[in-house]
């Protein structure tokens, strides 16, 4: 049985829980296509990489303000995860959270590091300057768990009277997402061949003049090519 977490500031884990976190996030990317692209040859420094890209990023989460969203195992082990941020300032992370990532540039390396901000700079001149939630990293290691984050996310978002805004790659949570009646646009390139597919979702009764959602003209089907 899975005990649900409401969404909860990054900065109250406990160290434990924190390490969980990182390594079932490590776990639900590792078959990930732009990970693919970034990983180091070597398996056992790539899955080290991998934690510790992630561990970094739950850091960064809890110095920022950012929010956590959670699942639990019958044993209370964490079994899914979401780190999502209320942006109301302009997109990007401070230059000074590239201190936080030390432990996984040591582990990519520096060519790696630079492909992986060239990617993560072009991913984020796409996303919306208007205040909204950014879903930033979600993943899950037990069959709907995905969706539980989801659900959990978008009542964060009808709380806060904001749209939510993120980033997608595979088929099943592009449908998934669909199911739950958020916007899929065309994909965007990122570089090195890899893309992203931009996805919102806003609160029914939102004021307009708040919300700029991804144009019509971009939006696309599932398996529209």
């Amino acid at each position: 049985m899975t005990s649900i977490e409401p969404v909860t500031p990054a900065s109250c884990l406990t160290r434990d829980t924190r390490r969980q976190a990182a390594r079932i996030l490590a776990q639900a990317f590792t078959a990930d296509p732009v990970w693919a692209e970034l990983k180091p040859r070597r398996e056992t420094r790539a899955h080290r990489a991998l934690y510790w890209v992630f561990r970094g990023e739950i850091t960064i989460a809890a110095v920022l303000g950012g929010y956590v969203a959670m699942t639990f195992d019958s044993q209370h082990n964490v079994s899914a995860v979401a780190i999502a941020y209320i942006r109301r300032r302009p997109r990007g992370f401070p230059w000074w959270t590239a201190f936080l990532r030390i432990p996984a540039i040591v582990l990519l390396g520096v060519s790696r590091t630079f492909q992986s901000a060239r990617m993560g700079l072009a991913a984020e001149a796409h996303q919306p300057d208007y205040p909204h939630i950014y879903a930033y990293y979600a993943g899950s290691t037990t069959l709907g768990g995905g969706t539980v984050l989801v659900r959990r996310l978008m009542k964060m978002a009808a709380r806060e009277h904001l749209p939510i805004y993120s980033e997608a790659k595979s088929a099943e949570m592009l449908e998934m997402l669909r199911i739950l009646h958020w916007r899929i646009a065309a994909p965007i390139d990122i570089g090195y061949g890899r893309q992203l597919i931009p996805v919102d979702w806003a609160p029914p009764g939102l004021d307009a003049g708040m919300y700029q959602p991804i144009p019509r003209t971009s939006v696309r089907r599932i398996g529209q090519r």
